[in-house]
């Protein structure tokens, strides 16, 4: 009774996992927003998870169930080799998931040159070539293949070469182990700058205002939304840092005991059947555990989830495939808008101090003029009166409206309408 039970159990796993792998690479091919150079890599570490629930693990359990290598030697070789080169690409992928990452953060003045187009899949290739050489070893006579009668599965012989053993888990694994904690270590150390020299600046504007020393406000105020944006930037990038990070201890969890029992049994062939069977299936299991963690933890592949899903079961209603579509044109919407709300920030601060100045004082006359109707209390807020005139009076402004006046200004010559505050009509009426 055990036994059925477990067979069904790694069973539905192979097939959660099949079934998860393929909505993986569906989602990153049909959402726009995953449209990304590191989601290649991604749906790299997909396929290799393919291999191991569609191939190695049903072979593996037809074996478990009728008892005993059912398919012969040469197909022993070939489930072995797919074995070893799936699980390597495995590892390589998640590596350069962490390279890609550290780059686009930490160096990315050099990300275009190091992550182009061509240099990614020259990455894939490199990687799945790699594991191919480690796992082909068996047919050189360094190693060799061998059915499992505890584990049901072909791999290489532990017993046959100790150097290939030491030498496999040392440079396919522990390496790639390395540079993975190496980067995510960096990326967190980088996040960590960032924060501080966000709060330093703001305590440098905390102290200059009590000591009422006199400085460009437009500018102080520029410099604060530049750091601003920066900062969000670095809250997107880390929430999906800590989804990578999850699939790395899940990837570490699940593959130790397998790495262990494979230097363990070098030097101790005696060690229990149930642990080696224990180890490789948990190992097998990880195959299924990464879409689930993308789609839990990660809202793009989430709703990427639910759109591909509803597209080919059609069991959603109507509405729902409409809300998360709209949902992510939102988010695209947003994403847009702060890269044009920081293009006329950094506009307004390099405006030249003569222009800044004839501004304020109101002797320049080609100035914005917002027509009265739409949102003159938004137009008035930004340190301009309701007939379109730049304030030329007494009153002293505060530097925020100052500051948002400056960037609206110079946002309306280039032609850039800030959503709810100009009609098309008015910035005709503004160039």
């Amino acid at each position: 009774m055990i036994h059925i039970a477990l067979l069904v159990f790694l069973g539905f796993i192979a097939a959660f996992g099949t079934l998860g792998n393929l909505f993986l690479i569906g989602t990153v091919a049909v959402e726009t927003s995953l449209h990304v150079r590191g989601n290649v890599f991604v749906v790299n570490l997909a396929l290799a998870d393919l291999v191991i629930t569609t191939y190695v693990m049903p072979i593996a359990l037809t074996s478990w169930h009728f008892g005993g290598d059912r398919f012969g030697q040469q197909m022993c070789d070939a489930d072995a080799f797919l074995v070893l080169t799936s699980c390597g690409a495995s590892i390589q992928s998640l590596m350069l998931v962490a390279l890609e990452r550290y780059c686009h953060i930490c160096r990315h003045t050099r990300y275009d040159w190091a992550f182009s187009n061509r240099a990614v899949g020259i990455y894939v290739v490199l990687a799945w070539l790699y594991s191919a050489a480690w796992g082909a070893q068996g047919f050189t006579g360094w190693t060799s293949y061998v059915y499992g009668n505890d584990t049901h599965v072909c791999m290489f012989d532990g017993g046959a070469s100790r150097s290939y053993n030491i030498t496999s888990v040392l440079v396919v694994v522990l390496l790639p182990m390395i540079v993975i904690a190496l980067c995510y270590g960096s990326i967190f150390h980088c996040a960590k700058k960032c924060r501080d020299s966000i709060a330093a600046h703001s305590r440098h504007q905390r102290a200059s205002l009590s000591h009422g020393s006199v400085k460009s406000d437009s500018m102080d105020q520029v410099t604060k939304q530049l750091l601003l944006q920066k900062q969000r930037r670095m809250k997107r990038e880390l929430k999906l840092i800590f989804t990578l990070v999850s699939i790395v201890i899940a990837f570490v969890i699940c593959w130790s005991p397998g790495v262990l029992v494979g230097i363990l049994y070098t030097f101790w062939p005696g060690m229990p059947a149930w642990f080696a069977t224990a180890a490789t299936w948990l190992a097998f299991c990880n195959s299924s555990v990464n879409t689930v963690l993308y789609g839990v933890m990660n809202r793009n592949f989430r709703n990427g989830y639910m759109r591909l899903f509803n597209t080919i079961f059609c069991c959603g209603p109507p509405d729902a495939v409409r809300g998360v579509r709209r949902s992510g044109q939102v988010a695209h919407r947003r994403q847009s808008d702060a890269g044009v709300q920081e293009h006329v920030v950094r506009r307004a601060a390099h405006e030249s101090l003569p222009q800044r100045r004839a501004r304020e004082t109101g002797s320049e006359r080609d100035v914005a003029r917002p027509a009265t109707r739409g949102h003159p209390d938004r137009v008035q807020d930004a340190g301009l009166h309701v007939d379109g005139r730049a304030d030329g009076s007494d009153r002293q402004l505060h530097p925020a409206r100052r500051a948002v006046g400056s960037a609206l200004m110079v946002g309306a010559r280039l032609g850039i309408k800030e959503r709810g505050c100009f009609s098309n009509a008015q910035l005709v009426n503004i160039l």
